[in-house]
């Protein structure tokens, strides 16, 4: 049996009606190759129902965890259960505009290089003035250089050109080789961060398509949101670790984004192996 192209994987927590969009946006793509792969984090009942509606449909598995878990737990747990080529992390507050997994599947097989790692640009609903949010335009896909990256990385904290896996797709096979030499691809403090800083340390290029394949609604959800409100707290409590360890290596012990940010950076830059 020949593997499918796309693993999307929808790590969900009580979001319902977020998440029959997020699941819908799958299903209607124009685009066959792939699996759809639902992981109920020990949801309420309102969730599963939701789940219910499309736990038939060809190209959906679901899964729920033993219990409630972490952020970071949770899509490590889930994204292991992926069997496709590459793996492509969906919040269950986005969704996937039409057209793009073929895009993505268009840019990768028509490359003459390897890739392991594929990004793109995303856009925000924004709910209170009810207008789309778009990154600013470019030409072109381009393959960037990840050490390049993570300088830029390091001079602006600008987070715009992470090849985090919910605003792209990674190799599960290259996956894999990550998780052999740190035991897991997704980790404290933010997964999309960490295993963002991975790719840039394991890959030689990444593909950046500077086109709005993803939308992200449903703003008062996001933990970054919150980080800039200077109310994350309650999403640091569910990591359960002890306050020196969630800024251990950043001077400055305080609830800002860009200090979650770096902390995950160094965190990854000091691990063996990884830069």
């Amino acid at each position: 049996m020949n593997q499918l192209f796309f693993s999307v994987v929808i790590p969900t927590k009580n979001r319902p009606e977020l998440l029959r969009v997020a699941i819908q946006s799958v299903l209607l793509q124009n685009f066959d190759d792939y699996e759809l792969v639902i992981s109920d984090n020990f949801n309420d009942e309102r969730t599963g129902k939701v789940i219910d509606e499309f736990k038939h449909n060809v190209h959906v598995s679901c899964f729920r965890t033993k219990s409630e878990l972490s952020m970071p737990d949770h899509w490590e747990w889930a994204t292991k259960k992926a069997r496709g080529k590459y793996v492509l992390v969906l919040p269950d507050r986005a969704f996937l505009r039409q057209g793009a997994l073929s895009d993505v599947y268009d840019s990768i097989t028509r490359s003459q290089e390897d890739i392991q790692v594929c990004f793109w640009s995303y856009s925000y609903f924004d709910e209170d003035r009810g207008i789309l949010l778009d990154e600013p335009k470019e030409e072109g896909i381009r393959m960037l250089n990840p050490r390049e990256v993570a300088q830029n990385f390091m001079r602006t904290f600008n987070t715009r050109y992470l090849p985090r896996p919910h605003v792209g797709c990674y190799r599960n096979d290259f996956a894999k080789i990550i998780r052999e030499n740190h035991g897991r691809l997704c980790m404290n403090i933010a997964p999309d961060n960490t295993a963002s800083f991975f790719f840039l340390a394991y890959c030689e290029r990444i593909m950046y398509i500077p086109k709005p394949l993803s939308i992200f609604q449903g703003a008062q959800y996001s933990n970054a949101g919150r980080a800039t409100q200077l109310n994350v707290a309650p999403y640091l409590d569910t990591l359960k670790m002890k306050e020196d360890e969630l800024f251990h290596y950043v001077p400055i012990k305080t609830l800002l984004i860009t200090n979650l940010n770096f902390n995950d950076f160094l965190f990854c830059y000091e691990l063996p192996r990884a830069y």
